[in-house]
């Protein structure tokens, strides 16, 4: 058996891939989150820095070191957007949504929720559970007897994650302006939430939260609802983290838990109650051991042999409640709850706010789970750490380990006076780095440093850039006490991804031919001998183009234009609606990397538009090919940008050459 993994939840189905994903932890780290990424958009790193384009916006506990976009490309570290308030005591939570779609547009969503932080430490050192469903787009219209209950939970992870966005700084993700391929797949990712919110019906989300009522309120009421009558033999509670100091008695929180499932007559009288703690440090379970014996309880050490291998000291970190009747080799009657919320005030008694974290669990029950099954079937040894008979228990005699005070806090990651800044190429070798439209206003003595460190000159509302587009720069504000490092976003929304290598003529169509997914730089895109798409009618700009280019030779910068109009109309007339404002944000950077071409420069000494040519019915979808339409309007906007930065606005159409 192969260990779990928190990073395979990140990887698309097959025939998907990662559009983009809500995810918000405690803590995250590089490594992790670099990871997660190339597994979700199936492109390492060096792919997503020139693609630009965002897939994961993440929303931490403020008190970290912040992650940058240029070390994990593709991943916005979302910072608070005001010093912590009343909001959460600790953003606890760890939950994620993720957007996946495949080529012939269609769409799954993926919910996770985890007990581990989106680090390292959680794939090596721990040991954590996570819980994560699917629904995909074609089920909709099926609907099977879980896809009500589904769609309430993707409804309800949803708004979780919308209620803490109200908290973060968007602006990165939310990128204000025209399109481009982060603020469309934010937009998708949310219409996909939407068409689910119209198959949840009346079925009540599994997935607890602390906002208005502790989770140990909120697990309650599950129990009343869900639990039924029967009794069960055992209760088992495990938490990464415990109750501090010295309490001599049972630690409250976790006799408190008890108690109320025994107020609901949920345990027989001579049920066991088993504690699972990291032996490492666990707090005042580790100066309660004497207390807790007392009371007939027992304090165990994590099963993990099965998952891990013998040799494993992995330590608990997984947060859960468990209790069902056991038999020799199954349990009947099981509940479950598991979520980030650690056994203690701050995680499960307390609503979220001053002096309540912010945690997110879920509550799951089983008819029957075997205690061992098959590899690929559902059973007790791999769904919980679980220990069988007398092992992993500790005693008076050999006590866990209190552990050592948790380390003190970095300061909180708030938004400074800006996410990100926009490049405006004013020349060669040249910008202008402009705050965001819709900007707070600037403190006065905002400044961006240059390579060396040394204030930029301000120039009207931005400061002149001199060399080539940055990946990120360096602000500084009240007095050079304030520092943050943010990226530049370019014309077309890529996020700091530099300049964009220029492309020839000759490679054009290769870079659209994988769409929606995205084409290596190296791709060939040569299939001039296929079938021409279009029909015996509406040949008439190709044909004159064709005529033109027998005049100058089989490898004349007009023949070149033409075998590539032709091979990216050809695929543009197959895109869907659904897929083709992403189609004109892809058309709109492959054709705009060609400006300033050797190819370009020479087929400009010809006087012609081409781009014209991309615009006629045989050229375009359906959908599109309606004046007026949505479809033609976005599509007609991206020409126009193309036509001026080529600089061919006043040129002829083909029909029109002499």
């Amino acid at each position: 058996m192969s260990a779990p993994s928190l990073l395979r939840l990140f990887e698309p189905p097959e025939d998907f891939d990662g559009l983009f994903g809500w995810v918000c932890g405690f803590s995250a780290d590089a490594g992790f989150l670099d990871a997660a990424a190339e597994r979700f958009t199936r492109n390492p790193g060096t792919v997503r820095a020139r693609n630009g384009q965002l897939v994961l916006g993440i929303m931490l506990d403020p008190f970290h070191e912040p992650i940058s976009v240029v070390d994990v490309p593709g991943v916005a570290d979302l910072p608070l957007r005001s010093s912590p308030g009343d909001a959460f005591r600790l953003m606890h939570a760890k939950v994620a949504l993720l957007g996946f779609r495949n080529r012939s547009a269609g769409w799954r969503l993926r919910v996770i929720i985890s007990t581990g932080n989106w680090t390292r430490q959680t794939l090596e050192e721990s040991v954590d559970l996570a819980w994560s469903f699917d629904v995909e787009g074609s089920e909709l219209e099926q609907g099977d007897a879980t896809l009500a209950q589904r769609c309430a939970d993707v409804v309800k992870a949803n708004e979780i994650l919308d209620w803490l966005r109200r908290h973060y700084d968007q602006s990165l993700v939310q990128l204000s302006g025209r399109d481009c391929e982060t603020s469309l797949a934010v937009r998708g990712l949310a219409t996909w939430v939407a068409l689910c919110a119209d198959h949840g019906g009346v079925a009540k989300s599994r997935i607890l939260d602390n906002r208005e009522k502790p989770l140990l309120d909120g697990l309650t009421d599950y129990l009343r609802e869900y639990a039924g009558n029967a009794r069960r033999n055992v209760l088992a509670l495990g938490s990464g983290f415990f109750e501090g100091g010295d309490c001599g008695g049972v630690p409250p929180v976790l006799a408190k838990i008890v108690h109320q499932v025994q107020a609901l007559d949920l345990l027989t009288q001579s049920a066991s109650v088993d504690v699972y703690v990291n032996e490492k440090s666990c707090q005042s379970v580790a100066t309660s051991i004497a207390a807790i014996e007392a009371i007939g309880w027992r304090v165990r050490a994590p099963a993990q042999s099965l998952i891990f291998g013998a040799e494993s000291s992995r330590s608990l970190h997984a947060k859960f409640i468990f209790s069902a009747n056991f038999r020799t080799e199954a349990c009947t009657s099981a509940w479950l709850y598991l979520g980030s919320g650690n056994l203690t005030p701050a995680g499960f008694l307390n609503r979220a706010g001053r002096v309540g974290n912010f945690e997110v669990g879920v509550y799951l029950d089983f008819l029957r789970l075997p205690w061992s099954a098959p590899s690929g079937t559902l059973s007790l040894e791999t769904l919980l750490p679980l220990q069988r008979n007398g092992d992993g228990r500790f005693s008076q005699d050999s006590p866990p380990s209190k552990g050592e005070p948790m380390p003190p806090k970095p300061p909180p990651f708030v938004a400074g006076p800006a996410a990100f800044l926009q490049w405006r190429s004013s020349g060669v070798s040249q910008g202008l780095l402009a705050l965001p439209a819709g900007a707070e206003i600037a403190p006065s003595d905002l400044c961006v440093l240059d390579g060396v460190g040394e204030p930029c000159p301000r120039e009207g509302e931005g400061w002149l850039w001199s060399g080539k587009m940055p990946r990120q720069v360096a602000l500084r504000w009240d007095d050079g006490l304030e520092r943050a490092s943010v990226p530049v976003v370019d014309e077309l929304g890529r996020v700091a991804a530099g300049e964009a290598p220029v492309l020839e003529l000759d490679d054009l169509a290769s870079h659209l031919m994988a769409f929606p997914a995205r084409a290596d730089d190296g791709g060939d895109g040569d299939r001039e001998n296929e079938d021409s798409v279009y029909s015996d009618d509406s040949k008439g700009d190709m044909q004159e183009l064709a005529l033109s280019t027998a005049k100058q030779g089989a490898s004349s910068p007009v023949r070149t234009m033409l075998v590539q109009l032709e091979e990216i109309a050809k695929m543009q007339t197959m895109v869907s609606e659904v897929d083709w404002p992403y189609w004109c944000v892809r058309l709109e950077e492959v054709l705009l990397r060609a400006t300033g071409s050797e190819g370009l420069a020479e087929f400009m000494r010809f006087g012609v538009n081409p781009l014209k040519v991309l615009r006629i019915d045989a050229s375009r979808p359906s959908h599109a090919c309606i004046r007026g339409s949505a479809s033609a309007a976005r599509h007609d906007a991206t020409l126009d940008r193309v036509t001026m930065a080529w600089g061919v606005s006043n040129f002829h159409s083909l029909r029109e050459m002499p």
